[in-house]
């Protein structure tokens, strides 16, 4: 795996996945047969690919069949941090600390009384 594979293999895409994504963000954008005629799949396989990178955020689908690409600057951002604040315990940006939350007489207990 390269670095440059890492932000997509981040959000759950396999190579051949991410190798779609790159042909396809090279051109900005494609058809179902075109990823077809270029990666040798059939329609089915091409579809379900395009789908998939649609769903993950790095396609946008335009009613004529076409799928554009996303600027992957954008695309990647929210579905990693996601993926981030999942990894970490706490559930907090790194350097914050709970102490604001559980303490007594925090933000926290005084949410409590109020509802």
């Amino acid at each position: 795996m390269t670095d440059a594979d890492a932000p997509l293999e981040l959000i759950g895409l396999d190579a051949g996945a991410a190798t779609v994504y790159r042909d396809l963000l090279a051109r900005g954008g494609g058809t179902v047969d075109d990823v077809t005629a270029a990666f040798g799949l059939g329609t089915g396989q091409a579809l379900a690919l395009m789908e998939r990178l649609h769903h993950s955020g790095l396609l946008s689908r335009r009613s004529s069949g076409e799928y554009l690409t996303v600027d992957p600057r954008h695309a990647l951002r929210a579905p990693v941090l996601s993926r981030e604040r999942h990894w970490r315990p706490s559930g907090r940006p790194p350097g914050r600390s709970a102490r604001c939350s559980t303490r007594p007489g925090g933000r926290a207990a005084a949410n409590r009384r109020r509802g």
